[in-house]
């Protein structure tokens, strides 16, 4: 008879009681997963199935595992290897301590060291914080980038690469996971308002990183002393990479200020001027400053035998390029704020330019450059709400108590609407700002006793030119001003009319001719009267009847046009400007010769004023060979027939005042580009000289000899007088980048909108 299984061995005989149930300390796994009471395995052979699976037919683990040995459970000799298994883990996670506290150790010491540095260089006179490295950094054999990494000591990246590795590998801490990061006891949602989700998030994570910060200052009182923002800072620093000194910076500071901040006067002139307080408050708006002021390095020290641009022009804009790409591409929201706005705004009025062959200096300025960072500037500052808070202390009761802090983010936010006008005229873009709540305080900012005149005035006339070329654009419908209807372009010029009537007796004691309010007022009026006579100067238009509405704009256009360029002669002058050259018939006689003041505070100008002057010559020229009108600017549907007059084909008269325009309109690109070689003007004084050519009946000799003597590149271009046609300029001016509105240039009429 073979051996009896569990229940045979363990069924009661007869006339004995039932056994009790046993207890044991030793559960198969299939008992433990439904939860049950199991009775251990058999006394006799531990590998026999326990009772229950016995009854369920199910495979038991007594059966597969084999069973620990129950001889040493319990015994002196296993509690003592499992002590010594214990003390061995205790053993490790103190020498894992212990490294980590050497790591930490080390990295106190080296932010105690720097601190030590930057305390004793502050102590120094005169020197801001970033004038660390300046000292540092002329010593020979320096690296900045090499001192500024001493903090991540190999040791140090170690320590810290093992800690994250440990937390990788859950194995290096035995069975267990890392804990997940702790909470802060403290924090609550008392000070979280709901707004939009991702400024929701933000303020949660700010309270967060406040209490944090608030935590490692108990633990560890010193501070790191370079952040991430610092680094940046270090590494786009002109002083600290070497680039310029801070004298020569200064410079640059006193360059822009005496005479670039004239035709854009948005920074404080009491607060910004000095290059040191700049460079430690807004390093973006030194850099940004430092850069406007080295490319005009020639044109303010002449005296100085610079050939052409700052030496290290180039060294700056590659600096301010990762500047402006950070702001763009990485921004922060310590980033949005007044001085990244104004630092864009220099970006975009006077953009870098670039001279890739000696002599030959070619702008970045084009309609899409200016309108990308244009745009990122304006979104700056609506998320800033430069809208609604530089606006609203002026409408108060009372003004009385304004700060300067008020005055400057007013002047911003003009700035930022003229830009944004000017070039939707320039290239056919809507504009993105409304300027109708400044309407409201214009006059009110611009007389105000705190007012920095006469940079605040000057801004706030060009803000009401702002608003009328709104108002024509909502009663129009086309946000471009591109098609405009004879009744708004009437009250137009009327509201035109009404604003040069008050600015000039406002301002004729203070302002010029020649400067702004009123060389924007000339282009805002030449812009939106000569947008819809593309009907007329097509190539392909015929002489019929001219409607009185476009008889009244081609008008309005070529005064406009005329007063641009005689603004800049030496036969005119301030006194007599309103009442002299109001109408084309009362233009002085006699050649017009140029204004050397005038012309010294126009090489300045932002780089649009290149493209209004130069569109203002090619219209007139335009108007000339198309037959609008002869050479003495008449209109030929309204001139006498018995009138002395030449029309095109023919070759204008020297006497006349088409000739003597355009002749001081090619001097004063000649002169801008003799005495600077380096400037904007040069991309379009080649286009210039090419079109004047072609009116004056130049030959191809003297033409190729011209721009020979200015140094021009002329491979490959064609300065043919006769030889070209004046539709073949216009396309080259295209592709030269020289365009306005999107097509008054073209040659098929129906491209032109009708007004």
């Amino acid at each position: 008879m073979g051996p009896r299984s569990r229940e045979d061995q363990e069924q009661p005989q007869d006339g004995e009681p039932p056994a009790k149930t046993r207890r044991t300390s030793r559960a198969c796994i299939q008992c433990r997963m439904r939860k049950q009471r199991c009775d251990g395995p058999a006394e006799a052979n531990p590998t026999l199935p326990c009772r229950r699976c016995c009854q369920l037919g199910a495979t038991c683990s007594f059966t597969t595992t084999p069973p620990e040995n129950e001889g040493e459970h319990g015994t002196l000799s296993n509690t003592v290897h499992k002590v010594s298994k214990i003390h061995k883990q205790v053993m490790d996670h103190q020498r894992r301590i212990q490294e980590l506290e050497e790591a930490l150790r080390e990295l106190r010491e080296g932010r105690t060291e720097r601190k030590v540095v930057v305390q004793n260089t502050l102590s120094s006179p005169g020197v801001g914080i970033l004038d660390v490295s300046t000292d540092l950094g002329t010593q020979p054999g320096y690296s900045t980038e090499v001192d500024l990494n001493q903090i991540f000591s190999p040791s140090n990246v170690s320590a810290t690469s093992h800690s994250q590795n440990a937390q990788a590998n859950p194995s290096m801490f035995g069975s267990e996971l890392p804990s997940p990061p702790p909470t802060d006891p403290g924090f609550t949602m008392d000070a979280v308002d709901l707004d939009t989700p991702m400024s929701t998030l933000r303020n949660l994570k700010t309270l967060s990183k406040e209490s944090t910060e608030a935590r490692s200052m108990t633990y560890d009182p010193i501070l790191p002393v370079l952040s991430r923002k610092d680094i940046q800072t270090f590494e786009q620093d002109p002083i600290v990479q070497g680039i310029m000194t801070l004298e020569e910076a200064q410079q640059a500071f006193d360059i822009f200020f005496t005479h670039c901040h004239l035709h854009a006067p948005f920074l404080c002139v009491q607060t910004q001027r000095s290059a040191s307080s700049v460079r430690h408050t807004s390093p973006t708006l030194f850099l940004s400053v430092c850069t406007v002021g080295a490319r005009f390095w020639q044109a303010a020290n002449s005296q100085m035998n610079y050939q052409g641009l700052h030496h290290a022009y180039q060294d700056l804009v590659s600096l301010l390029d990762q500047s402006v790409s950070r702001l763009l591409l990485q921004p922060t929201l310590s980033d949005v704020n007044l001085d990244h706005i104004r630092a864009l705004l220099l970006y975009i009025q006077w953009m870098p330019t670039e001279q890739l062959t000696p002599g030959i200096c070619q702008t970045r300025y084009n309609d899409i450059s200016a309108w990308s960072v244009l745009g990122l500037a304006i979104r700056y500052a609506i998320f800033l709400g430069l809208d609604r808070t530089a606006i609203k202390p002026f409408l108060a009761e009372s003004t009385e108590f304004l700060t300067q802090e008020d005055f400057a983010r007013l002047r911003v936010w003009i700035n930022l609407l003229t830009c944004d006008c000017h070039l939707m005229l320039s290239a056919g873009l809507p504009a993105s700002l409304d300027p109708e709540p400044m309407m409201k305080i214009a006059r009110n900012f611009a007389f105000h006793k705190d007012a920095l005149q006469p940079g605040d005035s000057k801004i706030a006339a060009i803000c009401e030119l702002v608003a009328i070329i709104k108002k024509s654009a909502k009663s129009s419908g086309d946000p471009s001003v591109r098609t405009l209807d004879a009744a708004t372009l009437k009250r137009a010029n009327s509201d035109f009319d009404a604003w040069e009537s008050f600015w000039i007796s406002s301002l004729s004691d203070e302002f010029h001719h020649s400067q702004i309010p009123f060389t924007s007022f000339r282009w805002y009026r030449l812009a939106i009267n000569s947008a819809g006579l593309g009907s007329i100067l097509s190539p392909k238009s015929t002489q019929q009847p001219m409607q009185l509405s476009l008889l009244q704009a081609l008008d309005n256009s070529l005064t406009a046009a005329a007063q641009t360029i005689f603004a800049l002669a030496k036969e005119t002058n301030w006194q007599l400007w309103h009442s002299q050259c109001q109408s084309l018939t009362s233009f002085p006689s006699g050649p017009f010769t140029i204004d050397e003041e005038a012309i010294g505070r126009f090489r300045f100008a932002v780089d649009s004023a290149w493209i209004t002057h130069s569109f203002a010559a090619v219209f007139l020229v335009l108007c000339y060979t198309r037959g609008a009108i002869d050479d003495e600017l008449q209109i030929l549907h309204l001139a006498h027939s018995s009138s002395v007059r030449t029309v095109a084909p023919a070759a204008p008269r020297p006497t006349s005042l088409f000739f003597r325009l355009i002749s001081l309109a090619s001097q004063i690109f000649d002169t801008i580009c003799r005495t600077s070689a380096a400037h904007p003007a040069a991309d379009y004084r080649t286009i210039i000289n090419n079109v004047f050519s072609v009116i004056l009946k130049g030959s191809k000799e003297e033409g190729n000899a011209q721009a020979q003597s200015s140094g021009e590149d002329i491979s490959g271009l064609d300065l043919g007088g006769g030889d070209m046609s004046m539709d073949g300029l216009f396309e080259m001016m295209l592709d030269a980048g020289f365009n306005w509105q999107g097509g008054l240039f073209r040659d098929d009429a129906s491209e032109f909108p009708a007004l």
